[in-house]
């Protein structure tokens, strides 16, 4: 019950601020340039902040890594099968493409999944450390690395050339941020202090902007699509996001020989809906955001199902 309980809550908070977003759009107090410069100042600033302050205090430990290695191919895995499907039996056009595929890769780890996992794991703030942690070295890493490669790569700019999107992608602000990120925590650099505390205490607070940012970017950008012709859209990301991706990090972390808590966090945040991320990708790099939106909404909505059910399947083990 504590688990539903909590995962109905963050719905309702997320899709309160989209609503925000809906109705701030409607009274003109914020525009279609408003969505764009919301857009480049997360992909610019708060993201960036965000990631770096996030891996530079993280701690790896094997088990961590292993349970990532389940999480990237689960991932991988239903990455390839949407894009399969999407091209070559739906036959979406290249923006379309993009957001699908993104949708049905990369769960909202980062945003409701770490406040999740405080509520679910309250009094056990190691089980927390540890699904930052892992959603950190799987769905974010490959968010912020191959999921930007995607939406420049599938999207409007695609016209500009493989070499220009190469670039592009490895000059992106989160890319650099990642890496920043990673370097200072493989060298043991410091985290707390006078300099180092202050640094990472004002990247912390700009990130904590970004739950706020992602809502409102997807509400700005959502429109009652037109359903004929995105069902099978819909329901393949639902299937590759809800479904798929929970069971194939199951049968990963099984035969990797993960402890039952590792199993247990990573079926939870694998069972999230798509991550808000998604929009904002497509919008910076001019993919479908209308059917990101719709996406994005739709599953973070059958989260609310999908998860209770998850923490049921698990609990009988």
């Amino acid at each position: 019950m504590q688990l539903f309980e909590s995962v109905v809550m963050f719905v309702v908070i997320f899709l309160t601020i989209v609503c925000l977003g809906i109705y701030l759009k409607q009274r003109k107090i914020l525009t279609d340039d408003s969505t764009s410069t919301l857009s480049k100042l997360i992909m610019e600033l708060v993201y960036p902040a965000l990631i770096f302050a996030t891996v530079a205090t993280a701690k790896l430990d094997y088990e961590e890594v292993v349970a990532a290695a389940a999480f990237d191919i689960a991932l991988l895995s239903v990455g390839a099968v949407s894009y399969l499907v999407a091209k070559y039996l739906l036959k979406l056009d290249r923006t379309s493409l993009a957001a699908v595929v993104l949708a049905a890769m990369f769960s909202g780890t980062s945003l409701i999944g770490t406040a999740m996992l405080k509520i679910v794991f309250e009094g056990h703030p190691e089980n927390v450390s540890i699904g930052i942690v892992v959603a950190q070295l799987s769905n974010a890493l490959l968010l912020n690395s191959l999921g930007i490669f995607i939406g420049a790569h599938f999207g409007s700019d695609a016209n500009s050339g493989l070499r220009k999107q190469i670039k592009d992608f490895l000059f992106s602000k989160p890319l650099i941020a990642l890496a920043l990120g990673l370097i200072w925590t493989l060298l043991n650099l410091p985290t707390t202090g006078i300099l180092a505390g202050a640094l990472i205490g004002s990247l912390a607070m700009i990130g904590a902007a970004m739950p706020l940012l992602a809502a409102l970017v997807t509400g700005l950008t959502f429109k009652i699509p037109k359903v004929k012709g995105l069902t099978l859209a819909i329901l393949l990301v639902v299937a590759g996001q809800l479904v798929l991706e929970p069971l194939f990090f199951f049968y990963w972390a099984n035969r990797f020989g993960d402890s039952l808590t590792y199993k247990e966090i990573g079926v939870l945040m694998t069972s999230l809906g798509s991550s808000p991320v998604v929009v904002v990708i497509c919008n910076r790099y001019r993919c479908n955001t209308e059917l990101a939106s719709t996406l994005v909404l739709s599953t973070t909505l059958l989260s609310a199902i999908t998860l209770p059910i998850s923490a049921y399947l698990l609990a009988s083990l």
